[in-house]
């Protein structure tokens, strides 16, 4: 019986770990439904705010160069979808271009809100590169005190 050596790498069996964790805990903050695939950055895949409060759900997303009328944000159920677009600037003759960083294109992400919402009082606004979108709950889905009664009395 022939035995080989298999050469232990420490380092290369931490990163794999770490990449899947990084893969599940991505997929867990970014919430089921996410259409926007994990390792992405800068405007093709918005940074997002996301806050709750007992009235209403708020997202605040960072769309720098970003025009109002190249955004779009959809509600279907408690689904919240934002897609865009951030168009390239004109293309100029004569310039040698060094370095292109910034992302042009389409983006999307969508939010699974995990709450009943008034879907007719969903509102947004954009102002200096940032799109706020305020959600508020649904009646039955805000918390609300219930009394405690005697029983026999």
């Amino acid at each position: 019986m022939q035995m080989s050596l298999v050469r232990c790498t420490p380092t290369r069996e931490w990163r794999a770990l770490e990449n899947e964790m990084d893969r599940r805990f991505e997929s867990v903050w970014r919430g089921a439904g996410d259409a926007t695939p994990a390792g992405e950055s800068g405007v093709g895949r918005p940074g997002a705010d996301i806050r709750e409060t007992a009235d209403e759900i708020r997202l605040r997303l960072d769309l720098p160069g970003v025009d109002r009328k190249d955004v779009k944000v959809s509600l279907f159920g408690d689904t919240l979808r934002i897609a865009g677009e951030r168009r390239e600037a004109t293309e100029e003759k004569d310039v040698k271009w060094h370095r292109v960083e910034r992302f042009h294109g389409r983006f999307e992400r969508s939010f699974r809100l995990g709450a009943a919402v008034a879907a007719d009082q969903v509102s947004a606004t954009f102002k200096d590169g940032v799109l706020d979108i305020r959600v508020p709950k649904a009646e039955s889905a805000r918390p609300r005190d219930i009394p405690v009664r005697s029983e026999g009395k």
